[in-house]
């Protein structure tokens, strides 16, 4: 009692054990944006050109979490692009300017919108060219990757869905997709080392997604 009273006289008051859920909470937090912002300056290349999603791991059941923090999260859809060239295969990728590196076509997916709409969509806006005439995309998805990362503009641990689908460009369409400066092909070598020959940036996620879908043997 004596404590007590010396306690409110001070000023001061025990912390109730919903407070303390709450710090706990917070400092959970804050302890897993700094070792994931840590683990993706560690592995960022000198210059402009700086890796994202550097540090990802599997989705686990547990990660939507419970009582007030709920994980950010992305839903989208990305389009495989390719053609064999002197015995090997060669990733359509395009310059992303959010992320400083180069990444397959694709986007976030629309509430009211299906995968296969989402990424028709994403491919007519970003290379410019029109479905069943310039390119066609398989119904069914090669893969659907779940996996969590920083989330480089958000700032903050992601959930990402995707799923990824074939897509096969049509007579005439290629000289279109090459006469962007931004749209480029990437051999595999280049995919592995998160970056072209030229010192540009690769997007990590990108080896990730065609790992998981079976695409690109991992080393």
């Amino acid at each position: 009692m004596i404590a007590d009273r010396r306690i409110m006289r001070l000023g001061y008051r025990p912390i109730a054990h919903t407070e303390l859920c709450v710090i706990f909470t917070w400092l959970r937090r804050a302890s897993i944006v700094h070792f994931l912002m840590t683990d993706v300056r560690r592995g960022a290349r000198t210059g402009d050109e700086k890796p994202v999603n550097t540090t990802w791991r599997p989705y686990a059941d547990n990660d939507h979490g419970g009582g007030e923090w709920k994980m950010r999260q992305s839903i989208g859809a990305m389009a495989v692009i390719r053609y064999e060239q002197a015995d090997q295969t060669c990733w359509l990728t395009q310059w992303n300017k959010r992320w400083h590196g180069f990444h397959l076509v694709g986007g976030h997916k629309l509430p009211d919108e299906s995968y296969y709409d989402c990424v028709v969509r994403e491919i007519c806006e970003e290379l410019g060219l029109e479905v069943d005439r310039d390119f066609v995309v398989s119904e069914v998805p090669l893969s659907q990757v779940s996996y969590v990362a920083q989330s480089r503009s958000a700032g903050v641990e992601t959930l990402y869905s995707v799923e990824v689908f074939d897509t096969k460009l049509l007579a005439g369409a290629k000289p279109k997709v090459d006469a962007n400066r931004n749209n480029r092909w990437v051999t595999d070598s280049e995919v592995r080392q998160q970056c072209c020959d030229d010192g540009m940036s690769i997007s990590p996620t990108m080896r990730l997604l065609l790992e998981q879908s079976g695409l690109l043997a991992r080393s």
